[in-house]
Parts: structure tokens; C-alpha cells; sequence
């Protein structure tokens, strides 16, 4: 089964200390059995609410492939974790890492399509606006000027 976890770190650790916390959690997840496909690098970013008197937190996620099993064991060792401030493990909804990355390629071309076709219908609507002169513009406001007399 694929799943993507979440962290939210501590942002007073340094970066050196967020690259051994971000190693030391890949093994973590290797150790219990899962398999990591892709890791997405860490972002410092304001939090909505505060969190332990945090305002910022850094954000790592990281997907892996492992036996549904082995998920608690390794919620369990991030609930551990004292640097850690929050974290989510989800189920994805497909069965290996190439069907996501599939699926992934085929929702990005189509966010592609959809927005040329916006783009096109946007230019076709600035186009077929029909240019009125000031003398129409001009008679247009005396007609209503007179209906209000």
C-alpha cells in the first residue's frame, strides 16, 4: 500500500538538525519494513494556529510503500519524536508508486488543458465585444435623461 506522511517539525532546529531529523525518520520507516519513493524537501511556513507556542513550523512529507501492519508501529515512533509538532500518515488511494505517478501525469495535463481552454474562451470573449461610439453613448444618455423628466 502507498502512503504520504506529513510532519511538522520544530523551526528552531537548524538545518543540519532538520537534515539528521529528516534522515533519522527515513530510517525509521525503513526499519519497520517500508519502502521510501519520493521525499519532498522541507518548508518553513506560519502555521494557522500555534502549535506547542510555535507559530512557524517546518513541513517535510515523504511517500513510501509499506504493509498496512507496520503504520502504527510507525505512527507510534513519530508520536515519539519531541521535535516533531503534529503528523499525518494518509492511505493513498492506489496500489503502487507508478500508478500514482500515473495518475499524478494525467491530473497535471489536464489542469493543463483546462486552463488553455479558459485562456482561449477568455480571448474569444475580449474579442467579440462590440465597440460603441460617444455619439451612440451620447444619445443613449439623453434618452434616459429625458425618460426621467
Amino acid at each position: 500500500m502507498l502512503y504520504k506522511t506529513t510532519v511538522i517539525i520544530n523551526p528552531k532546529l537548524i538545518d543540519q538538525e532538520i537534515s539528521q531529523l529528516k534522515d533519522k525518520l527515513v530510517g525509521l520507516v525503513q526499519e519497520k519494513g517500508g519502502e521510501i519513493k519520493d521525499i519532498k524537501n522541507s518548508q518553513r511556513r506560519k502555521l494557522a494556529y500555534s502549535i506547542d507556542h510555535q507559530n512557524y513550523g517546518v513541513y517535510l512529507s515523504w511517500y513510501f510503500e509499506a504493509d498496512r501492519g507496520k503504520i502504527d508501529s510507525i505512527n507510534q515512533s513519530l508520536k515519539n519524536e519531541k521535535e516533531i509538532l503534529r503528523f499525518l500518515t494518509v492511505l493513498l488511494p492506489v496500489r503502487s508508486w507508478s500508478d500514482f505517478e500515473t495518475k499524478i501525469k494525467k491530473a497535471r495535463l489536464t489542469r493543463v488543458k483546462n486552463i488553455k481552454t479558459t485562456q482561449k474562451e477568455d480571448s474569444s470573449k475580449k474579442t467579440t465585444k462590440k465597440k460603441v461610439s460617444l455619439q451612440e453613448l451620447d444619445k443613449k444618455l439623453d434618452e434616459i435623461l429625458e425618460s426621467d423628466k
